[in-house]
């Protein structure tokens, strides 16, 4: 039914040419005047031709009653039927305009008049009328305007199909049809062409039939509709009109038609124009008194079909359909009472009202629309698998239908406090569906998001909402989708949280009082946490404000997640946190979580699979923290550590905490590190730069001899520890700023001289030294130390000991108790009286314990050595001992050792002068005799003042002296010292021992035949002299007058000197000093060398 606008129905009577039909039916009704002349030559129920003269007069009439057209017919018959009811037939019946325009062709046309007109009324009234086989050309334009024609016949127009039916009534109320009761059409064709459509349809055998009887005009036609398709539409109407007035009922039911051919006929289903289904329609409308349109009420069936704007559209398919709808061509509004759908998506029950907008020659373009869905239910199986029932909501909307497009003002939905509103649009794009749409929702439960979030739309984050948020509140959310066709949509969703219980990760505690924000886009979720805290399995809760989760890709079900991690809790609790599945970093390390107390703020970055199985080694991560007030007692066991501040550093690699620490109140700056990996379970490190001191040493109970160390330094600490063991340790130190001594053997490192450290063993209750290295302030030590069980030295064992250039032998340092010195071993090795310290107190100490020396080699001077040196000393009141050994390896000797001003004095003695003095190097070949020899200490270090004493010594061939007797032709002296040698019953000196030299200042040997007086310098290194003398030959007699000379010196004497190599001198005789006194003898020679005192 046609709801054009344009529905009023003109006044007063109508000569359009469309209804020349119409008066052919007023013309028959003229014929009875025609017929009452010749009804008596008439037969009854006999067909006669008219005569020729009737047939001209007929198209006379018709001519004046068709304003100018042309009523031509081929044959004209006329009968009375047995109720004596005069008839007429025309045959092959052509109508034309005045245009001579062809209007129609009917084959067949058949009147009956009515006798009563005939004998009581004086006029000829047609009373029935038939139409067999009339073929209608029909034809709709653009502008909606019908143009109507009988078979190829000329075009005819009418404002609209409501005029069509409002003219027809008109007609019927001219007098020369007053008679008239029925009009029946038969066989009808009507070829309809809509050009505003694009489409053409072919009515094939129709009928109408028009009854004017019962003071009313009722028309009802029946048609069967082709469209070039398998099926055939039935269509039927009712017209009733009063007679004599223009209001009217029109019935209209249309079944087994096509959507779309139904939105292209009528205004108030236009909607319809892009839905491809079967559909069955039933309308009813009526026509005011001004012949105007009034409401439609339609009811809509549709069978299974799809909307599709387009060949590029996706159809979105349904099973059936149904609406009941108002429609008033007044103000264009339809009101849906109700809208029923099925589809294989869900169904959908709602009612609206709709007004048509943008109207383009009488079609409106535009259609804007408010509905209310009152049911709303979304299949199983489809985008939710066990179906949805979605709240009831209202949508405010425009459609525009060409091109499709669906502007959604609002959609507009409340569910007890949640509050959703919408608003996008969809469009039917030429590549295809275009859809963009806006939703806010101002509160909601997670749960409830789930119910609504489709399985197959961002899949990654709505398993992760399902399995990670159980509670809370979501608020201000907005989702934004923008797809089209083929493509993959884009949707963007911001919300904010409140009040959540969640956990970031599946296997960690559940967060609670949860709140932040949410935001899915690029194909990525994002938290962002503003506060939360998460209840550690030990330790209390951590504050997780500030962190935030990254899921990388919600396409990928299982995909990757990253996680911006801030942690605020207990250290405690921080570490139960990382130590759960899928990471167990510090269980598989051998620790436990409560290693330490204190406050950990965490930040960091950690990527892991969020499917389910993950192990640690698909977890990516690289954690910071700070430790604030932390303590530790079970870290180094048996120590505590603390610390008002530490860094934290974790990744793939381990576990680091480094800073300034105290560790049982000594300072340190150092790091633990935990490596992560089956080969670090129950191994870490801790490396730390301590302060060494003697609190040091004793808060360690590492204990080395009294007065060892003093000052401050600073040292490098590593140590090892290994679970169910004692912590190994490594101490490094340059001893800058420490004191260091060895009192017992007279070392001293100062603190401004650099030094070298290292301490190598394990700690415990009784902590063990395997390695202990010391160099600097001339020494190098190595060694180790052993502690009795309460932690006292128990013995310090070096094996190699260098101080300076006087000592290089193994050492043992034994403990003699607290308080007491300790003893001090020399098993093999060299030591170097020139520079030894013997007999000081080494930095302070009041006594040296006792030291057992068992040396290879003890020098004395340059060219003096003890070999096989043993010895046992002590140090109460200064280094003081007995020795044994022999003169560089040859004669023993025997001594003794006494400190004096803090160095140690040394007395020998031999029982063979002779060869300790050859073995010296002083006088080769000597025999005999006794020695005793004693030095002093002065001066610098390795410098003592002696005294000599030899008694009975026999010397033989000694070149020095050989060549002086050869010099003086003592012939028999020479004798006497190449044979049994010279006897010397008495040898003294004295002279300077030195490092370089020995400064002799008086010596004297005296025997039976010789006398000789010496000094002079003898150099140890090169063995150079530099002696002058006095040889007094026999001296038995000469000696008489030795009171006037020095020992040694006769009263007859010759001055000498020796120079040269010790081996083989020069000698040098002055033969006129014998004929000088001896208290005159000084003329000839230099004073004796003198040293300082």
């Amino acid at each position: 039914m046609d709801t054009d606008e344009s529905t009023a129905k003109p006044k007063g009577r109508y000569r359009r040419p469309f209804w020349h039909v119409l008066r052919v039916a007023g013309l028959i009704a003229i014929l009875p005047v025609i017929f009452t002349g010749v009804a008596l030559v008439l037969l009854i129920d006999r067909d006669i031709d008219a005569p020729s003269w009737l047939q001209t007069r007929i198209e006379a009439r018709a001519s004046d009653m068709m304003q100018g057209g042309a009523l031509v017919f081929e044959s004209i018959y006329i009968n009375v039927g047995r109720d004596l009811h005069p008839r007429v037939r025309l045959v092959e019946t052509a109508i034309s305009n005045a245009n001579g325009v062809l209007v129609a062709r009917i084959p067949s046309i058949e009147g009956v008049m009515s006798p009563r007109g005939v004998l009581f009324e004086g006029s000829v009234l047609m009373q029935d009328v038939a139409l067999q086989g009339a073929q209608i050309n029909l034809t709709r334009a653009k502008n909606g305007s019908v143009a109507f024609a009988f078979g190829d016949g000329g075009l005819n127009t009418a404002p609209s199909f409501a005029a069509l039916l409002d003219q027809s009534d008109q007609v019927f109320e001219q007098p020369a049809l007053a008679a008239l009761e029925q009009i029946r059409a038969t066989g009808l064709v009507v070829n309809y062409t809509d050009i505003r459509a694009g489409r053409s349809w072919t009515v094939d055998g129709g009928v109408i039939d028009l009854d004017l009887r019962g003071d009313k005009t009722s028309v009802q036609g029946d048609f069967a509709v082709l469209s070039g398709g398998a099926g055939i539409t039935r269509l039927t109407f009712q017209y009733d009109s009063p007679r004599g007035a223009r209001e009217a009922n029109i019935a209209v039911s249309v079944s087994d038609a096509r959507a779309r051919d139904i939105g292209s006929q009528s205004q108030a289903m236009r909607w319809l124009s892009d839905v491809d289904a079967p559909i069955s329609v039933a309308m009813r409308t009526t026509l005011d008194a001004e012949g105007a349109l009034g409401p439609l009420s339609a009811t809509l069936e549709l069978g299974r079909g799809a909307l599709q704007p387009n060949a590029a559209t996706d159809p979105l398919a349904f099973d059936s359909a149904k609406t009941y709808l108002t429609y008033d061509p007044s103000s264009h509004l339809i009101s849906f009472d109700q809208i029923e759908v099925m589809a294989p998506a869900g169904r959908v029950a709602a009612t609206g009202r709709a007004y048509l907008r943008d109207f383009d020659e009488g079609v409106p373009q535009a259609l804007v629309a408010q509905f209310n869905f009152t049911d709303l239910v979304l299949a199983a199986g489809g985008l939710y698998h066990d179906g949805l029932t979605v709240p009831p909501l209202s949508a405010d909307l425009r459609l525009r239908f060409d091109p499709f497009a669906v502007e959604i003002g609002q959609v507009a939905m409340v569910e007890g406090d949640t509050h959703l509103v919408a608003s996008g649009h969809v469009t039917a794009a030429p590549e295809g569906w275009q859809v963009s749409l806006n939703a806010t929702v101002d509160e909601v439960s997670p749960s409830r998001v789930v119910e609504l979030w489709p399985a197959a739309v961002k899949p990654g984050s709505r398993q992760w909402l399902l399995d990670n948020v159980s509670s809370g509140v979501l608020t201000d959310t907005r989702v934004d989708l923008r797809a089209t066709q083929g493509q993959n949509p884009v949707i963007a969703v911001r919300y904010e949280f409140s009040d959540a219980t969640a956990r970031f990760m599946r296997s960690m505690p559940l967060m609670q009082g949860a709140s932040g924000v949410g935001v899915i886009q690029d194909n990525q979720m994002i938290l962002a946490l503003d506060q939360g805290r998460v209840p550690a399995p030990q330790g209390g809760s951590v504050d997780l404000r500030g962190s935030s989760l990254v899921i990388l890709d919600t396409r990928v079900r299982g995909g990757d997640a990253k996680l911006d991690l801030h942690m605020d809790g207990t250290i405690t609790a921080t570490l139960a946190l990382l130590d759960q599945e899928p990471f167990r970093f510090i269980s598989k390390a051998g620790q436990v979580v409560s290693l330490a107390d204190g406050r950990a703020v965490v930040q960091g970055d950690l990527q892991f699979p969020l499917r389910k199985g993950g192990s640690p080694s698909d977890v990516q991560f690289d954690i910071t923290a700070q430790l604030r007030n932390v303590r530790s007692d079970t870290l180094i066991k048996g120590r505590r550590l603390t610390a008002s501040k530490l860094d934290l550093t974790a990744n793939r690699e381990g576990l680091q905490i480094g800073g300034p620490v105290r560790l049982d109140g000594i300072a340190a700056n150092g790091t633990w590190t935990q490596a992560f990996g089956a080969a670090a379970v129950g191994r870490s490190r801790l490396v730390s730069n301590v302060t060494l001191s003697q609190e040091f040493l004793d808060t360690f109970n590492i204990s080395l001899p009294p007065g060892s160390v003093s000052g401050q330094g600073r040292g490098d600490l590593s140590v090892d520890l290994v679970k169910g063991q004692a912590p190994e340790f490594r101490l490094t130190s340059d001893l800058r700023g420490i004191v260091v001594g060895l009192p017992s053997l007279g070392w001293r490192k100062g603190a401004n001289e650099r030094g070298g450290l290292t301490v190598v063993g394990a700690l415990g209750d009784v902590p063990r030294v395997d390695t202990l290295e010391i160099s600097g302030g001339g020494m190098d030590a190595k060694g180790a130390i052993s502690l009795t069980s309460d932690g006292a030295l128990n013995e310090a064992k070096f094996s190699q000991v260098r101080i300076g250039n006087w000592l290089n032998a193994p050492i043992t340092i034994a403990g003699r108790g607290k308080g007491r010195p300790v003893g001090v071993t020399i098993s093999g090795g060299a030591l170097d009286l020139r520079g030894a310290a013997f007999g000081g107190n080494g930095g302070g100490a009041s006594a040296a314990g006792p030291m057992t020396l068992r040396l290879d080699r003890l020098q004395i001077t340059e060219g003096i050595a003890l070999r096989d040196f043993r010895g046992n000393f002590g140090g109460q009141g200064g280094f003081s001992g007995e020795f044994t050994g022999k003169v560089n390896g040859g004669p023993s000797i025997r001594g003794t050792i006494v400190p004096q001003n803090g160095r140690s004095a040394v007395r020998l003695q031999s029982d063979d002068a002779g060869g300790v003095v050859g073995a010296a190097g002083f006088v080769k070949n000597g025999t005999g005799g006794v020695l005793d020899l004693t030095m002093l200490p002065v001066g610098a270090v390795g410098t003592f003042d002696g005294t000599l004493s030899v008694r009975g010594l026999r010397v033989r061939d000694a070149p020095s002296i050989a060549a002086l007797l050869d010099a003086i032709s003592v012939a028999g002296l020479l004798r006497q010292l190449d044979g049994q040698g010279l006897a010397f019953d008495e040898v003294d000196a004295k002279f300077r021992l030195s490092p370089s030299q020995v400064i002799v200042t008086e010596a004297s040997a005296v025997g039976p035949g010789l006398g000789i007086s010496l000094d002079g310098i003898y150099q140890l290194a090169s063995k150079q002299i530099d002696f002058q003398g006095v040889i007094s030959p026999f001296y038995l007699l000469n000696g008489i007058g030795s009171f006037l000379t020095r020992k040694g010196e006769g009263l007859i004497g010759f001055n000498f000197n020796l120079a040269g190599s010790a081996a083989s001198p020069e000698v040098s005789v002055n033969p006129l000093s014998a004929l000088t006194p001896g208290m005159f003898r000084e003329i000839f020679r230099r004073p004796p060398p003198e040293v300082s005192q």
